[in-house]
């Protein structure tokens, strides 16, 4: 009996061990159904290529859902969406959700959940600097004293 007390408290240890090294990445893409979608590392460690985590199809409501197992700390990821790229920093413990409104995918990406701040940052940087032509979504408006730059919901 002493024995199976030990085994049941070292499984449960190993499953909170477990859980405390997992992210997830969940989005709800209308317009974009059975749509192909790859998740990848960014970082390039030296010289090698970045690396597929995972890959599939957006469901017929254009949904998705990774889980992902981390060692600790944060990685670089880009979830690529059919022709479109997101880039991502998730750390242990986040669960981010995405959703993109209207007809402009970038400019309507908007993040929420745990990590949300961080990516919606990262999302305002690529439209400051790699989408230039759509600088207009990162530009706080005078009357409206929220902050569009962020991302959030």
């Amino acid at each position: 009996m002493k024995a199976f007390n030990i085994f049941i408290a070292l499984t449960l240890c190993l499953a909170y061990a477990t859980a405390q090294n997992t992210a997830s990445i969940n989005a709800g893409f209308k317009t974009m159904a059975n749509t192909n979608f790859i998740l990848k590392t960014a970082a390039y460690n030296l010289g090698e290529q970045p690396a597929n985590i995972t890959a599939g199809n957006t469901d017929a409501n254009g949904n998705l859902q990774i889980n992902l197992n981390l060692g600790g700390g944060g990685v670089p990821l880009t979830l690529s969406l059919g022709n479109y790229d997101i880039n991502l920093f998730i750390t242990v413990g986040d669960s981010v959700y995405m959703t993109s409104e209207g007809n402009d995918f970038y400019n309507g990406l908007k993040f929420s959940g745990i990590g949300a701040e961080a990516n919606g940052l990262i999302h305002a940087s690529f439209l400051k600097f790699e989408k230039p032509e759509m600088d207009e979504a990162i530009k706080i408006s005078a009357a409206d004293k929220s902050d569009p730059v962020s991302g959030f919901i």
